[in-house]
């Protein structure tokens, strides 16, 4: 895939939030998607911006200065910049870290509703499990480059490989309305070994898209990556 095609089929979310600058958010999103899109004319580009503000339930922050938002807003205004550009492959880097519980289900239920409608796929670093259970379509939990496990979401985590993962004692049960839920039951002291210093660098993987993907044995299939 040459660069060209790369900008157009991709759509990355950094960690780091957009800089904080005088530029109005829509100002903000019209100058990336025009760089990216010199072919639209300036109506259909409002058009897009519009629909994905809509989408996101932020169009009150269309006006407002990047530099007024807090840390959650100007996390969904980049969002906004990877979701305008409508990417086949979005590599999204912990896009619910600085939201609250209401936004991060909105953005999580989108995304799941994009990838479903378009074929789309998201690779979303995420730390939060429960979350990860109920909108991804796969898992891999990873340790220094190796892939420790992998699969469908609810079939991959368990009790053994949460220890495993994180040291910690874990469930996973089902709430009433059917939702698997990881439940912890704390820690347990052990003696520190080798594997202790393997499983503190444990990373936790996502996959969710709207296809059913199964993983290569090259282990090149597009998996989601979480610090622990």
């Amino acid at each position: 895939m040459s660069a060209t095609q790369r900008v157009h089929q991709v759509g990355y979310l950094p960690q780091s939030l957009p800089q904080s600058t005088s530029l109005l958010v829509w100002e903000a999103l019209c100058s990336g998607y025009r760089a990216l899109r010199p072919d639209l004319s300036s109506a259909m580009v409002d058009k897009d911006i519009q629909a994905v503000l809509d989408q996101l339930g932020i169009v009150d922050l269309a006006l407002r200065p990047l530099s007024t938002l807090s840390g959650g807003q100007r996390q969904m205004v980049g969002l906004a910049q990877v979701l305008v550009r409508r990417p086949q492959l979005m590599l999204l880097d912990e896009p619910t870290s600085a939201l609250d519980m209401r936004w991060q289900l909105r953005v999580l239920e989108l995304l799941h509703d994009i990838c479903r409608a378009t074929g789309a796929i998201a690779v979303t670093a995420i730390h939060d499990i429960n979350l990860a259970l109920r909108f991804c379509d796969w898992i891999a939990v990873l340790s220094q480059g190796q892939l420790l496990a992998a699969g469908p979401a609810r079939e991959t985590i368990s009790t053994r490989l949460l220890w495993d993962a994180f040291g910690i004692k874990a469930r996973v049960e089902k709430c009433s309305l059917g939702w698997p839920m990881v439940i912890t039951d704390g820690t347990q002291t052990r003696q520190h070994t080798s594997a202790d210093a393997y499983r503190s660098a444990v990373n936790t993987a996502i996959f969710s898209s709207g296809l059913s993907p199964h993983l290569s044995h090259t282990g090149q299939t597009p998996a989601l990556a979480t610090e622990t």
